[in-house]
């Protein structure tokens, strides 16, 4: 994988269409650099860390039951 890669690229190997990654770049989700030519080039340590899955919270294996119900429900509003 080379150092930079431009936005066609990135969206290949993060399997998005290229305007995602742009849109991604617009909302400045995603660090890239500019170059006078007009072309977007982005990092490969960004595409990396998009690609990085999160691990989402109060997974199997916590120690707190997720499964509990609350102990009692909130009165509706109405």
């Amino acid at each position: 994988m080379s150092d930079i890669l431009t936005a066609v690229e990135a969206a290949k190997m993060l399997g998005v269409t290229s305007q995602t990654i742009r849109r991604w770049l617009k909302d400045g989700a995603v660090s890239y650099i500019h170059t006078p030519g007009g072309r977007y080039l982005i990092p490969a340590s960004e595409v990396v860390r998009l690609a990085t899955p999160i691990p989402a919270k109060g997974v199997a294996g916590d120690d707190e039951r997720q499964d509990a119900l609350p102990k009692a429900l909130p009165k509706p509003m109405f």
